[in-house]
């Protein structure tokens, strides 16, 4: 009869590839990642050679611009939605949108200068 050989050793950790995808697509860390798996960074590290990346640092950052792009996209349909507040937000992002304040200067003879900062006139709260 052929006796089985038990493999020495702890057992092998696993890491769920597909959470630790999302893990990293919404930026948790290093630290809480290993925590979440609860495993060492050594062995996040080999888990994710064995995927084919150099290192988790190659792979960390795939990931977290996918994530960025799935936040991009969501404040786009939010913005498309209509919700002002995110519009004015990705059109001083994206847009190099500022908002401004009209100054009105007066200068003196005597070399004093007076700014009047006046803010534009929107029309908002004017009762007619």
């Amino acid at each position: 009869m052929a006796t089985v050989k038990k493999k020495r050793g702890p057992e092998k950790k696993t890491v769920d590839i597909e959470q630790l995808k999302k893990l990293c697509e919404i930026h948790c860390t290093k630290q809480e990642i290993v925590d979440f798996f609860e495993v060492s960074c050594d062995t996040l590290t080999r888990r994710v050679k064995e995927i084919g990346y150099l290192n988790f640092a190659d792979y960390y950052a795939k990931n977290i611009s996918k994530g960025k792009i799935s936040l991009k996209r969501k404040q786009w349909d939010i913005a498309m939605d209509g919700d002002v507040q995110m519009l004015k937000w990705l059109g001083k992002q994206v847009c190099g949108q500022k908002e401004r304040i009209e100054n009105e200067n007066h200068h003196f003879s005597d070399g004093d200068l007076i700014l009047n900062l006046n803010p534009i006139k929107t029309g908002i709260g004017k009762s007619d």
